[in-house]
């Protein structure tokens, strides 16, 4: 091996070391938001995501892709609706939603839900990305604590007639429903605390995923999504609290579940499923 092949590797090995957020190193110390308590990275604007993404691109960290966020919401509001510092989609907040809550594992604190009717933090029909055009993945740090009496639901990218949301149900399990077929998880989240959870809808490659940091859930695919209410929680949400949520829209939401664990990874999650 030669000196200067030598240094490089020993240089990419450093980096990768220092990705794992149990052994306290910050390669991103000053650049990128990170929790105190979760080590989770919560890149706070497109400044930080940029450099975020810039990082592990630049590392070749494997299956991470090279996308650029529409979206980022902090859930640090202590009233009212939940500002996008990215791309101006606002969550506008109904049914009396909860804020400033303390969150188990987190010093970040998060807005909440208790299965209040209408409670939740959405973008309208015709405000932010439309389905019927436009593929897109919504990601929030989130939980679901208790079983719902009935399917009460976690992101909606579609909350219409004809629709596409992660939601929970009574067994408790999380679940992908989209034009009313639903898909189920294995997994009991009501003890898992905050997850990586997300919701993907990809028109080019007809995909209708959902992931948690315990469950990879591949939903039927169907493109007759309609485009109705958007973002976090829907017509009963689910029992639980949210930190921190982004948005990724067009090609760069149509990325593999390969992908989608890399950025979480990356981040510091703990996902336990396989690609």
């Amino acid at each position: 091996m030669s000196l200067v092949s030598g240094l490089r590797s020993g240089i990419r090995s450093g980096l990768r070391s220092g990705l794992n957020p149990s052994d306290g190193a910050d390669p991103l110390a000053g650049l990128v938001t990170r929790d105190a308590t979760s080590l989770v990275y919560c890149p706070a604007d497109a400044t930080e995501w940029a450099s975020f993404i810039s990082y592990h691109v630049g590392i070749a960290t494997p299956d991470f892709p090279n996308v650029t966020v529409a979206g980022v919401y902090l859930c640090q509001e202590a009233s009212g609706n939940l500002t996008d510092s990215i791309g101006g989609v606002t969550l506008t907040a109904n049914g009396t939603p909860l804020y400033q809550q303390t969150v188990s594992g987190w010093t970040r604190k998060g807005v909440g839900f208790n299965a209040t009717a209408n409670q939740r933090f959405t973008a309208a029909a015709t405000i932010g990305p439309n389905p019927t055009t436009t593929s897109q993945a919504w990601f929030f740090d989130m939980s679901s604590t208790v079983a719902p009496a009935t399917t009460n639901i976690c992101i909606s990218i579609s909350d219409g007639v004809t629709n596409h949301r992660l939601m929970g149900n009574n067994t408790p399990r999380i679940q992908v429903a989209i034009a009313g077929v639903t898909t189920i998880g294995a997994s009991d989240p009501s003890g898992a605390g905050i997850q990586a959870m997300d919701l993907q809808y990809d028109r080019t490659n007809g995909r209708a995923t959902g992931h948690t940091t315990q469950d990879k859930i591949i939903g039927t695919y169907s493109a007759l999504v309609v485009d109705g209410r958007k973002g976090l929680g829907g017509v009963v949400s689910v029992t639980g609290q949210c930190v921190y949520g982004f948005r990724l829209e067009g090609a760069n939401a149509e990325i593999t579940d390969a992908n989608i664990k890399a950025i979480q990874v990356a981040r510091g999650h703990n996902i336990l499923w396989v690609p």
